[in-house]
């Protein structure tokens, strides 16, 4: 009577692990999913932001350009002067932007991954 009792405890644990361990598998299974759809619309929408940014960017440099050579009464002049301003720009962003841009992703990935309070 003991070892049907025994037996039938060992039973009943071995399926409340089998159901525990089938739960946490779900579990990690939706948080991997809400993590990646998290980063992926993230990553979408940086996108989208940066292509109208891009768009608009080109379209004020242009315009930019035609008034500054209607101003020095030379159209090239405007061209050159806001392509040089652009050139200064990407020197200053190669020697500066490194840590700069390290630790924002760092912080930001760091909080995304292994804050537990994202929702």
């Amino acid at each position: 009577m003991v070892f049907k009792n025994l037996k039938g405890d060992t039973k009943e644990l071995g399926d409340t692990i089998h159901a525990y361990v089938e739960n946490r598998l779900t579990y990690l299974k939706l948080d991997f999913f809400k993590k990646t759809m998290l980063g992926l619309t993230t990553l979408i929408k940086i996108i989208f932001i940066s292509v109208l940014s891009l768009i608009s960017f080109f379209f004020l440099s242009i315009a930019l350009a035609i008034w500054l050579g209607d101003v020095w009464g030379n159209p090239s002049y405007g061209y050159l002067a806001v392509g040089g301003f652009y050139i200064v720009l990407v020197v200053l962003v190669l020697i500066y932007s490194k840590k700069i841009v390290e630790k924002i992703v760092l912080t930001k990935y760091a909080k995304l991954f292994f804050d537990e309070k994202v929702s």
